[in-house]
């Protein structure tokens, strides 16, 4: 039961993920239609060198975020 609801958890968290990705990628590709340019400010250009790093850090937060909500145990202690 317990694994189920954990299994879950990781299942909605991923998705909406994937979901908010999937939308904002929509958003961008409409305003750089209806500007024939890239919007200004997308990408990873503002960060210069330390992109890469930026990046990992930004993963590592969420791969870390998505490991603790799937092993949380949410049962009452007695």
């Amino acid at each position: 039961d317990e694994r189920a609801e954990r299994r879950e958890r990781g299942v909605l968290f991923g998705s909406g993920l994937v979901g908010g990705e999937g939308l904002f990628g929509v958003v961008i590709a409409a305003v750089a239609f209806f500007r024939t340019a890239a919007p200004a400010g997308v990408g990873y250009e503002w960060a210069g060198e330390a992109a890469p790093w930026l990046a990992s850090a930004v993963f590592g937060v969420l791969a870390m975020y998505f490991w603790r909500l799937v092993v949380r145990d949410d049962t009452p202690k007695s």
